[in-house]
């Protein structure tokens, strides 16, 4: 199915009033369409907010995920498992009492998911805002503009924040990391929604960032992908400094001249062995010479060398998303 196949599919939805929860668009959209329909876990997740404790992480930067009824970032943590066990609120029992507190709908859609900390709920839309609201009211703590891409050789033809928030403290201070709608990557203040810094990893509209940082060890690790194969373009992996955003290093997923191996979901990490899982997506007009390009590729999280991979056979559909690591 095409980018405006299913563009037009999920249009006839909305227009009917179906909620389009968890459906995989393409090779631009992953989680939550259209509206933020979060009110209905926040009237139990509410409560079970405490106040933030250390656990222990520490590295060059200092960085500090939260604990308790928090999810700072896409499917919980850097395995991906979609799993909190300090969470016990809501149980197979309590479920079926879940009801709507309050909602928000963003403006031209939303496809990212959100990032719960310390009673405050991180979001992005694709008018190219990232916002904080209260998880128990819904009110705005701030909103901060941080890009929009528009090429109208594409469908849709314009998107802003598509990247899902990570959480974390870094030296003392509560930041967000963000990938923007404008190929440039974001270090926000959490209390405040004021720009830290930004880093920009591609041209634009050529390169857009799809998928949600992870932190660990002192890194940020991003990857970057086409707007839309529209056309394609050199997708690269990065790992970042957290505290200034500058480039540690780089992985080149196709060669250089070469197109493709788009990263549009985020990346997976065995943080006991120390290394990072990444899905590709097509390759382009370099062929053989594209390995890493529809693969599954193990890199070393100290340095971004090849440590593994595993290409498809006959490549038909991009993978755009990680299991988990247990």
């Amino acid at each position: 199915m095409s980018r405006e196949d299913i563009h037009t599919t999920l249009e006839k939805m909305r227009k009917k009033g179906v909620w389009a929860q968890g459906i995989l668009i393409g090779k631009w959209a992953r989680r939550r369409i259209y509206t933020l329909a979060l009110a209905g876990m926040f009237l139990l997740i509410g409560a079970a907010f405490l106040t933030p404790i250390l656990l222990g992480v520490r590295a060059t930067s200092s960085e500090q995920f939260t604990a308790a009824g928090d999810w700072p970032t896409y499917g919980y943590d850097n395995a991906r498992d979609n799993f909190n066990a300090a969470e016990t609120i809501i149980t197979p029992a309590t479920a079926p009492q879940l009801k709507q507190k309050w909602a928000h709908a963003g403006a031209n859609g939303i496809s990212d998911e959100l990032a719960v900390v310390g009673g405050t709920v991180y979001w992005g839309s694709w008018d190219g805002y990232v916002h904080a609201s209260s998880a128990s009211t819904g009110a705005r703590v701030w909103s901060t503009f941080i890009g929009q891409t528009t090429d109208s050789s594409c469908n849709p033809p314009r998107v802003g924040v598509a990247s899902s928030p990570t959480v974390v403290s870094v030296n003392g201070q509560l930041e967000v990391f963000v990938g923007g709608g404008n190929a440039n990557f974001y270090a926000l203040n959490a209390s405040t929604g004021s720009i830290l810094w930004h880093t920009s990893l591609g041209p634009s509209p050529s390169t857009f960032i799809w998928d949600s940082p992870a932190v660990f060890n002192g890194s940020v690790y991003i990857g970057t992908s086409s707007f839309g194969d529209c056309p394609l373009n050199q997708s690269k992996f990065f790992r970042l400094d957290p505290t200034n955003g500058s480039i540690l290093n780089t992985f080149n997923i196709v060669p250089s001249g070469c197109t493709g191996g788009g990263v549009w979901g985020s990346p997976t990490i065995d943080e006991t062995a120390g290394t990072i899982f990444i899905a590709t997506g097509n390759s382009g007009s370099c062929g053989s010479s594209e390995i890493y390009g529809f693969a599954l590729v193990k890199l070393s999280a100290a340095n971004l060398s090849v440590l593994d991979h595993f290409q498809l056979e006959r490549p038909g559909r991009d993978w755009w998303k990680l299991p988990p690591v247990w």
